[in-house]
This record gives C-alpha cells, structure tokens and sequence, in this order.
C-alpha cells in the first residue's frame, strides 16, 4: 500500500510542471565524500609511513576546498559545468586541481531526452577536442526515504557504477516535484531533477536552486569535437598513457 502511495505522489509531483516550460539553475558544491574520508582514517593512514606522506593525504582529506558547479536545464535539455576553469599550466595546489578535475574539470557534459546517453566536450586529455558518447548504464532503485535539500523534498536512490573496472556505489537523492532527469555529471536518468548525488570518491550537494529566472537559461549544446564512443576514447585514452610511462 505504501509503494503505492507513492508512486500515485511522484505522478501527482510530475504532472505540476508537465505542462509548463520549465527552466531553472542548480548551483553545485563538491568534495571528497566522507565515505572516502572514513575509509582514508581507518583503513589507509596506518600504512603510511613518512611523515610527508601523511600531512599531504592529511591535507587532501581534511583541508580540500570545495568546487562549485552549475547545472542549467530546461524539460528537454541540460548542461552541467564547473564554475572556476581548471588551467592546467598554472601553477597551484595538485589537491585543488585533482578536486576541480573529479567535479568535471573543463568537461562540458550535455543531457537530452531525446537520446538517453550523455555527451561529454572533452578537449584536454588528449590534446584535441572530442564528443564523448556515454551510455547511461544507470540502473536505480527508487527507495521511499526522504530529507530536505536546498528546502525541497527530495528521495533517496542508489545504483552501481563501473569505474576504472571497479564497482562504485552511488546515492542520489532527486525532487519528484521538478521532473527532470538531469542532475551533476553522470548522475542523471532519475524521475526527478537530482539535487545531491555521492559515490565513495565525491560528493555533489546543491547550494542553491534557481527555478524560472528572469533571465533566459542558455543551454548551448557542444558540437566541437570528434565523437566517439566512451570505449573507444577509453582505448586512445590508454595508448597515449603507455607511451608516456
């Protein structure tokens, strides 16, 4: 009967906005999340044995400052970036440029309903620009737990994702009541715009949400780049490193 309940609520959330154009701004700040942080103290920092070695994970952990991001979108589309660009040639702190490059560094990542996969602009691994087409494998489950985030009532999920061969599990938590399925990076295909989203690396929580502005939410989908697919530029990505080593 519960299960029911709410999904007669999240039909109900859904159809507010269907007929409406909605447009909107999340405003984004990321981190290492604190399952990495516990998993360092308990499990990694033992094992360390130079005391420079220690102040600098120590640092990494405890001292990272946090990366803001933006996510526009309208019913149809979306794109997500990090606020401050990441110039890999200036010089600066190696954990603010590893925490800019996992919040999405100068990626531009691209969402559309009318194609279920993600297109991420990627123009610095490689030297040249590419149109990575990522499959969304994401497989949710919907759990009816719930918190407030930014004032709205959202719901938690969770699924598996593969990274570097290695299972991660990941939580979202989305507002039935803004029905999109956009949110931050790769966490997307929801029934609910995503306002935080974690995995045992990083940690996305928005700030601050925007829906309607005065102002038009441009949303200019990136074309320059060659495309391929997420393996094949997972393979070049490969080669280039084992000439380098």
């Amino acid at each position: 009967m519960k299960k029911i309940l709410f999904l007669v609520c999240l039909f109900l959330s859904v159809s507010l906005f269907s007929q409406s154009n909605l447009t909107g701004i999340v405003h984004y700040e990321s981190g290492i999340s604190q399952q990495n942080i516990d998993h360092y103290f308990s499990k990694v920092r033992s094992t360390l044995k130079k005391k420079e070695q220690i102040k600098f994970a120590d640092d990494f952990f405890l001292k990272s400052k946090k990366v803001e991001s933006t996510l526009r979108f309208s019913l149809k589309e979306a794109i997500y970036e990090v606020k401050k660009k990441l110039n890999l040639k200036e010089r600066g702190s190696i954990i603010e440029k590893t925490n800019l490059i996992s919040a999405g560094g100068l990626n531009i990542y691209y969402q559309n309903t009318s194609d279920k996969n993600l297109e991420i602009q990627n123009c610095t691994t490689l030297g040249e620009c590419f149109i990575i087409i990522s499959e969304n494998n994401n497989k949710w489950q919907l759990t009816q737990e719930t918190k407030k985030i930014a004032g709205y009532l959202c719901y938690k999920a969770t699924t598996v994702q593969v990274k570097n061969n290695k299972k991660v599990n990941v939580i979202a938590w989305y507002v039935p009541n803004i029905p999109v399925s956009f949110g931050p990076k790769e966490y997307y295909g929801l029934p609910g715009l995503v306002l935080e989203a974690q995995d045992n690396f990083i940690y996305f929580r928005a700030t601050k949400l925007t829906l309607n502005p005065k102002e038009k939410v441009l949303i200019k989908k990136p074309t320059k780049g060659i495309r391929v697919s997420q393996k094949e530029f997972n393979k070049m990505s490969k080669a280039a490193w084992s000439k380098i080593k």
